[in-house]
C-alpha cells in the first residue's frame, strides 16, 4: 500500500494570513450549488475557497494514521476521487478568478465528526454547506449531518439550499431570542456582506403579547439602535405565536437570508428549540446563515 496520505493539499487548512472559506463538497447537485455560491462569495471577499472531501471509513485496515484523525488512501477509488476533486477545484478557479484548493480526507468518524475536526484545523472565515432536502440520497450527510454541524461548528455555517442560486443579498432577517452577542453577531454579519449593503430586519418572536413582552423588545431595540448608531440600514420587528419555523418560513417570503443563532450547546434557548433549528435544517427554502454559541475568533 502506498504510503501517500490524504491531507490538506498546500497546508490549505493550516497557519493562513487569510481567512477561508470551507466548503463540504461530495460531488452531488446540492454540494456542486453551495460551491458555486462559496466561489461567488469568496471572489467578492477576496478570499481563498477550500473545497473538502470526508471519505468515512469503518476500519483503519491495520494502517496507521501518518496526521491526526488522517489514514492513508484506502485504494484507487480513493485517489480517482481526489482527482475529480482537484479537477472541479481548478475549474472554479478559472471561472472566479479566485483561489480554490481540493482537500480530502478520510476519518474513522461520523461525517459530522470529520467536519468538525477539518473546521478546527482552518483559519475559516465562514462555512458553506448545501442541502438537497431530508428526502433526497444526501439524508446522511446533509440531513441529520447538518444539524449536528451546526449544533457542533465554532464557526458561522451557511446553509444553501440545492435550488438557490447565487444573489446578493439585499435583504437580511436576523432573527433572535434577545442573545447576549446579538450586538457582536450583526456587526460581524455587516461586515461580511458590506460589499452587498444589504437592507437588516432584527426580527423576534413573542409566544404572547403582553405589556412586559412590549416594552422588552422595545428597551432591546433602544440598545441596539443606540450601540449600533442611527446611520445604520436596519429596522426592527416582532410577530406573536408558537409556531416559529412557519413564521419565520411565512416571513422569508420579503427576505434572501434567514440569520439564527445556536444560544447552547444543547440548543435550549426558549426561541431556536431543538425541533425549530432541526426542521428549518433540514429542507430551507433560502440559504440560512448560522452564528454558533461559541465562536472561534
Amino acid at each position: 500500500m502506498s504510503k501517500s496520505r490524504i491531507e490538506f493539499s498546500g497546508a490549505a487548512l493550516k497557519n493562513n494570513v487569510m481567512k477561508q472559506l470551507l466548503c463540504p463538497f461530495d460531488f452531488s447537485a446540492a454540494a456542486v450549488n453551495a460551491a458555486k455560491y462559496a466561489a461567488h462569495l469568496a471572489q467578492d471577499r477576496n478570499r481563498d475557497l477550500v473545497l473538502l472531501y470526508v471519505e468515512q471509513v469503518s476500519a483503519w485496515h491495520g494502517v496507521v494514521p501518518e496526521a491526526p484523525g488522517a489514514l492513508p488512501l484506502a485504494d484507487d477509488g480513493a485517489r480517482g476521487t481526489k482527482e475529480q476533486l482537484q479537477s472541479y477545484a481548478a475549474s472554479l478557479e478559472h471561472e472566479f478568478k479566485i483561489r480554490c484548493t481540493a482537500d480530502l480526507r478520510t476519518y474513522i468518524a461520523t461525517v459530522s465528526d470529520a467536519l468538525g475536526k477539518a473546521i478546527s484545523l482552518g483559519d475559516f472565515e465562514l462555512i458553506v454547506m448545501g442541502t438537497g432536502g431530508a428526502d433526497t440520497e444526501m439524508d446522511h450527510l446533509f440531513g441529520t449531518t447538518t444539524y449536528q454541524v451546526i449544533r457542533d461548528a465554532r464557526k458561522p455555517l451557511l446553509l444553501v439550499p440545492e435550488n438557490c442560486r447565487f444573489e446578493k443579498p439585499s435583504r437580511i432577517l436576523y432573527a433572535t431570542d434577545y442573545c447576549p452577542d446579538d450586538l457582536s453577531h450583526i456587526t460581524g454579519l455587516l461586515t461580511l456582506f458590506a460589499r452587498y449593503r444589504p437592507e437588516l430586519t432584527v426580527f423576534h418572536v413573542s409566544k404572547k403579547r403582553t405589556a412586559v413582552s412590549d416594552e422588552v423588545f422595545r428597551c432591546f431595540r433602544n440598545v441596539l439602535e443606540d450601540d449600533l448608531g442611527q446611520k445604520r440600514n436596519i429596522r426592527f420587528k416582532r410577530a406573536v405565536g408558537d409556531d416559529v419555523p412557519g413564521i419565520l418560513t411565512d416571513v422569508m417570503h420579503d427576505y434572501d437570508l434567514l440569520v439564527l443563532f445556536t444560544r447552547h450547546r444543547n440548543l435550549v434557548s426558549s426561541i431556536f428549540q431543538r425541533r425549530t433549528l432541526r426542521k428549518l435544517s433540514l429542507s430551507p427554502d433560502f440559504p440560512m446563515l448560522v452564528f454558533p454559541y461559541q465562536m472561534d475568533r
